[in-house]
């Protein structure tokens, strides 16, 4: 394919492409940019669009003018449509990645998908077909002495899953709480820029359309505060710890609770 398209000159055209699919996606809707950068932030081939430009071309007059509009469609529908298939689609790798998650032994699991496009480790990592469990440990510049514990027993217990370290691993009494959330509406993005204060704490259950945080405007004093609603029920699993926010920042996440089926 590649070859194809160097020889008719396409690169070019699906460089503009891109451009025009940015700019279709400008938005005053912060959501609407941060879901339109992670549409785009896979690459790929534009194999859609290089076919419309070269079946365009089978026509007598051939307008790049009025075919650019096409392409850029459907390549936008094809992106969306990848957006809800962000779990490993190997079953095994899954398992796997499932089974280390619960070696940590916390009380709380969450699945997740990368709003902020691809190129951080952990994402990379996945796609080579590697087993990969993240976590977060404290937050807010602080880390209390219970997570330090946490931290020690939950590394320790994973490398003796693994195999790396010997002996017996430890197992819990109960499962922990699985959390996910694979979908854009999970995600509380700021609407504008300002100083943020959340309304709620990490564990607590909301419903949707529930405040969840408020934007304030330090050079607008006359101004009323921004409030911000969670965009489904669910359960608070992240809160934004740095009160200083840019539009379109991750403020707040809402994962909902699933069972053990859900993540197999």
């Amino acid at each position: 394919m590649n070859n194809v398209v160097a020889a008719v000159d396409l690169l070019p055209e699906l460089q503009a492409i891109d451009d025009e699919i940015l700019f279709k996606l400008q938005s005053r809707s912060a959501l609407i940019n941060v879901a339109g950068k992670y549409l785009l932030s896979g690459g790929g081939k534009r194999i859609r669009a290089a076919l419309t430009l070269l079946a365009a071309r089978l026509g007598d007059e051939y307008s790049f003018e009025r075919v650019i509009h096409s392409a850029a469609a459907i390549e936008l529908v094809h992106a969306a449509s990848l957006v809800h298939d962000d779990l490993i689609d190997d079953a095994d790798q899954r398992r796997r990645m499932v089974d280390g998650m619960i070696a940590w032994n916390t009380d709380w699991c969450c699945v997740y998908m990368d709003i902020g496009g691809t190129g951080l480790l952990v994402g990379e990592a996945e796609r080579q077909g590697k087993v990969v469990v993240s976590t977060e440990l404290g937050g807010g510049g602080h880390v209390t002495a219970e997570i330090h514990r946490l931290a020690a027993s939950g590394l320790a217990n994973v490398l003796r899953h693994v195999g790396v370290l010997g002996g017996e691993v430890i197992g819990r009494d109960s499962q922990p709480t699985f959390l996910m959330a694979t979908e854009l509406h999970n995600f509380v993005l700021a609407p504008e820029s300002g100083l943020f204060e959340t309304l709620v704490h990490l564990g607590q259950r909301v419903e949707s359309g529930e405040p969840v945080g408020r934007v304030h405007f330090i050079e607008r004093p006359d101004r009323a505060p921004e409030t911000v609603h969670a965009r489904t029920d669910g359960i608070v699993c992240v809160v934004r710890a740095i009160a200083t926010t840019e539009q379109g920042d991750n403020i707040v996440v809402v994962a909902r609770e699933a069972d053990w089926s859900g993540l197999e």
